[in-house]
């Protein structure tokens, strides 16, 4: 959801569109759960338990890292304010020494 009113509040879009985009978005999120659901249920002699969680999160983090750093971090490049870029910076580093404590604990 914020990625898609970033997009549409930096084209300028009009509210509608806005809107009509969101409820696009929560609409296929819906689905997509849906769908690993169903694919979950149907899918036991295929794969081994859990692949198809695994499948969706590898792919849902892609889609997350693709839209980022294509769309989301030109643009914080293009703001005249410099803290910002440090702030995302400073966000990204917090995740990963999270990710680092996160995985001696596992």
């Amino acid at each position: 959801g914020f990625t898609i009113a970033s997009i549409m509040y930096v084209s300028h879009a009009r509210r509608t569109v806005s809107v009509g985009a969101t409820v696009l978005l929560a609409a296929s999120s819906i689905a997509g759960t849906l769908m690993i659901f169903i694919l979950d249920q149907y899918s036991a002699g295929l794969l081994r338990e859990g692949d198809v969680k695994s499948i969706a999160l590898a792919m849902s983090a892609g889609t997350f890292i693709h839209v980022a750093t294509t769309d989301l971090i030109p643009r914080v490049n293009e703001l005249q304010n410099k803290w910002t870029p440090v702030i995302v910076f400073l966000g990204v580093g917090l995740f990963w020494i999270s990710t680092l404590l996160l995985s001696h604990h596992h």
